[in-house]
């Protein structure tokens, strides 16, 4: 159990490594966290730095996760959930014991705008809760960013 645990977390390291290095010129990378230990979620923001504009956004929640039994039953029911919606990723992995559901969008493709008009509730509540906040198609990093540390994260180098 151990070493799927490490596996999950040298997979989720590769990832945020890769796209890091898979950014478009202009674009950057910053993350925030709250919580601590096994409770910590992450937020991670892709964005054009000269318009303010996310272009991926991704969270991983053990907030979400613990929703689960398992990470099987958990990358079912996610796929349920979410399947089906252009730009959006959705899994659960397991880290040192703790499921967490990881959800990644393409907000070029799956538009700030459409989401907070979605049917999806999970979709729907990334661009309600303040995760994501912007005024008509786009999302601001600024407005995104100081909405989220109003709620407590915090910015990671």
């Amino acid at each position: 159990k151990n070493d799927e645990g490490t596996k999950e977390t040298v997979k989720t390291s590769m990832v945020s490594t890769s796209e890091e290095n898979s950014v478009n010129k202009g674009e950057k990378v910053s993350t925030f966290v709250w919580g601590k230990g096994k409770d910590e979620a992450r937020i991670t923001y892709t964005y054009d730095e000269s318009n303010d504009i996310v272009t991926k956004f991704r969270i991983e929640s053990p907030q979400y996760g613990s929703a689960f039994k398992n990470k099987e039953e958990g990358n079912k029911k996610i796929k349920i959930l979410l399947g089906g919606t252009r730009g959006v990723t959705a899994s659960v992995i397991e880290k040192n014991g703790t499921l967490i559901a990881v959800i990644e969008v393409d907000l070029k493709i799956c538009k700030f705008s459409d989401m907070k008009k979605s049917d999806n509730y999970i979709i729907k509540g990334l661009a309600e809760t303040g995760f994501l906040k912007g005024d008509g198609d786009e999302a601001s990093y600024t407005q995104s960013k100081n909405s989220i540390m109003m709620n407590g994260f915090e910015e990671r180098e």
